[in-house]
């Protein structure tokens, strides 16, 4: 499960609203749900998102990242979901270490995806292409995160 250091840790999480973005894991601004990826392709878009398996929620939860382009998902008995990105430097929007061309595998715990210091409820892998993409976010690096194990 991730542990930070316990600074800076709901950074990681403020969603920009008028613009769709949000700060993933490797420090880089990049589209959140319902938002527009720097290019069209194969997304896992994670939301109803929580700071801790038991967060009380208010709501709905945080939007989390749409996490691409991706060749493929797959999901193994519900404990895990390994994801294979296109290229190695999409990966490293994502991800502090990237690991391409090797699949990235992202644990399933109670039943709520794990991303960087997140926990999320709800997962789809999506296409976006076509009039989405018009408004696009092309991942900004903002500031470096502390690495969370």
């Amino acid at each position: 499960m991730p542990e930070s250091d316990g600074k800076n840790i709901n950074v990681y999480f403020k969603v920009r609203q008028a613009h769709r973005t949000v700060l993933s894991e490797s420090g880089y601004l990049v589209a959140c749900a319902g938002g527009a990826p720097h290019k069209g392709g194969l997304y896992l878009e994670l939301t109803h998102g929580r700071h801790a398996p038991d967060e009380e929620l208010n709501g709905w939860g945080f939007d989390g990242p749409l996490i691409g382009p991706l060749d493929w998902v797959h999901t193994t008995y519900g404990t895990d979901l390994k994801i294979q990105f296109e290229s190695a430097s999409d990966e490293a929007y994502f991800f502090q270490e990237p690991d391409y061309p090797h699949p990235r595998e992202l644990t399933i715990h109670e039943g709520l995806l794990i991303y960087g210091a997140g926990f999320y409820g709800d997962w789809s892998a999506m296409q976006v292409r076509g009039k989405r993409l018009r408004d696009r976010i092309t991942p900004v690096l903002v500031k470096q995160v502390p690495k969370y194990r």
